[in-house]
């Protein structure tokens, strides 16, 4: 899952996202609305953390004017303010959730694991193709129902590949995904799917990860018996 973190300080939205980060969440961070509002416009990013005030905009007013379709279909909305009716007004506009700017790491978390929670998120809480199953909120991988212990990064790139349902996803697409905007060696990728791949096979799964050449990857499962009357 990729998060994105908007303060105005951008030190201290790189400090938040390296938490973030180590919490399991795929996170970038940015200064400014027009930072981040172009970088939505080349990514995907399941939530948004954004504080109130910042030197190019009010997040409140951003988040308006995106109308219902909240931030270039971004799932939810954190907004970050010191003042309750500032809190209250984020809300009020369509924010999943609002705290005071000053938040610890460990209610951030917390704060975030709860609101995916969410009936509205209910269906995607747990991705399932074949054997192979993951738990978003819990970060959880699991093959026929036992537990399979996972890197973090490993974890990103199977829930990627798991949302597309079967389907190709194209290498740049899960690299923006897993990596965000940091500098990737040229063949990071490709080891980390060599490890994931061997952990599915040690764990006993039938479900396997394709190489699409020339395009990307999918997972592929054996498909299901009919069962007939």
């Amino acid at each position: 899952m990729r998060l994105m973190i908007v303060f105005h300080d951008l030190k201290l939205a790189q400090h938040i996202a390296v938490g973030l980060n180590a919490a399991g969440f795929g996170t970038d961070a940015f200064s400014t609305i027009e930072d981040a509002s172009t970088a939505m416009r080349v990514g995907h990013y399941e939530m948004v953390i954004v504080e109130r005030r910042l030197d190019d905009g009010d997040a409140v007013a951003w988040l308006r004017g995106q109308g219902r379709s909240k931030l270039a279909g971004t799932s939810f909305v954190i907004v970050l303010a010191d003042k309750e009716e500032e809190r209250v007004a984020a809300l009020e506009a369509g924010a999943d959730d609002s705290a005071i700017s000053l938040i610890s790491m460990r209610e951030l978390v917390a704060r975030i694991r709860a609101v995916l929670r969410r009936p509205r998120m209910a269906v995607e809480s747990r991705l399932t193709l074949g054997d192979l199953s993951l738990c978003t909120v819990a970060r959880e991988t699991s093959v026929d129902g036992r537990s399979v212990p996972m890197q973090r990064r490993q974890t990103a790139i199977l829930e990627v590949l798991l949302r597309r349902g079967g389907r190709v996803v194209p290498r740049p697409l899960l690299e923006q995904d897993i990596y965000g905007l940091q500098a990737v060696c040229p063949n990071s990728l490709e080891v980390r799917i060599s490890r994931l791949r061997r952990q599915l096979a040690e764990a006993g799964s039938m479900t396997t990860i394709e190489t699409v050449r020339g395009v990307g990857y999918r997972l592929t499962a054996p498909p299901q018996p009919s069962l007939r009357g």
